[in-house]
């Protein structure tokens, strides 16, 4: 089986090591970005599975992120997962608004955030969930 990939956009290397060390039992092939300006071009060129984005950093406002790559046709169906430190129910509202796949506050467990990527990545595979089905 191919490596999912997945783009963390994440300015805090303790985060992003904790990202990984949370993903590494996962058949994952990790990519790595640390300004949110980057993160459309990254997206672009890697094409990943999924993208864990970072709510705030000090180059850019992670909901206007996804909301430019929710914007863009190329890229706008990547699964993302928003990460924030605030567990404000308006970000928790703001991220969802904007297209986000899921969302989990700071700090997470590893476990939660495994368990989480992994059914983003296979609600990505088979597409979206219709409540309506019957």
């Amino acid at each position: 089986m191919t490596a999912a990939a997945i783009l963390v956009c994440e300015d805090d290397a303790t985060h992003r090591e904790l990202i990984r060390a949370s993903l590494a039992r996962g058949n994952y092939s990790i990519f790595e970005i640390e300004q949110g300006r980057h993160l459309i071009g990254a997206v672009r060129s890697t094409r990943p599975d999924l993208v864990i984005l970072d709510r705030r950093m000090p180059d850019s406002d992670g909901i206007e992120l996804l909301e430019e790559l929710r914007g863009d046709p190329e890229v706008a169906g990547v699964p993302v997962l928003v990460l924030s430190g605030s567990v404000r129910r308006a970000d928790r509202d703001a991220a969802f608004c904007a297209g986000a796949s899921d969302f989990l506050a700071k700090p997470f467990s590893p476990r939660q955030l495994a368990a989480t990527v992994g059914a983003l990545l296979v609600r990505g595979r088979v597409g979206p969930v219709r409540l309506d089905a019957a």
